[in-house]
């Protein structure tokens, strides 16, 4: 279940990476909005950006096969701008890819990469105090996105979880 998309939940705009694999994406914004991108259990290399509109090519600006340019976990993209950038999917777990806008992030710009999630189940352990706030929240921690083993039934998953406080039991 850990290799397929939906396991991580109908929302969540998971894309599942094998360990090891290359990543190449085309962030842009088609607006005049700019967007700070973060990336968070990977750093990326920014190997081309330009003007959206720029139909000739005049303006964008490539780094060179022979150079390695520098890695970072943030690219600000301003509006109507683009960027590619490209990593290696070599830390295994469950990062995000978000725009530090919030109310940006909010609206949907924001997806998460499951890398390399066979190695994850194998040596990433959840805290005891997260396990700890699902159990008082009722939510399962075992299964998919729902709590549900064996299959991809969402049937009952919860909306959001949230972070508890004061313990209500006492």
């Amino acid at each position: 279940m850990a290799t397929s998309p939906i396991t991580y939940g109908p929302d969540t705009n998971t894309h599942v990476l094998k360990y090891g694999e290359i990543i190449e994406m085309l962030l842009w914004s088609p607006t005049n909005l700019p967007h700070p991108i973060h990336l968070h259990g990977h750093a990326f290399q920014i190997i081309e950006k330009g003007f959206t509109n720029d139909t000739t090519g005049q303006y964008r600006k490539q780094v060179p096969a022979t150079n390695a340019p520098l890695k970072r976990d943030t690219i600000f993209i301003p509006g109507e701008e683009y960027a590619i950038v490209r990593f290696r999917a070599n830390n295994p777990g469950l990062w995000s890819l978000h725009c530090h806008i919030t109310w940006h992030s909010g609206m949907g710009l924001i997806m998460l990469f499951a890398s390399a999630p066979e190695m994850m189940q194998e040596s990433v352990q959840v805290p005891d105090g997260v396990l700890e706030q699902c159990r008082l929240q009722g939510i399962l921690t075992s299964g998919n996105a729902a709590g549900n083993n064996g299959g991809f039934n969402y049937a009952a998953a919860p909306n959001d979880p949230y972070l508890l406080v004061e313990d209500p039991l006492h």
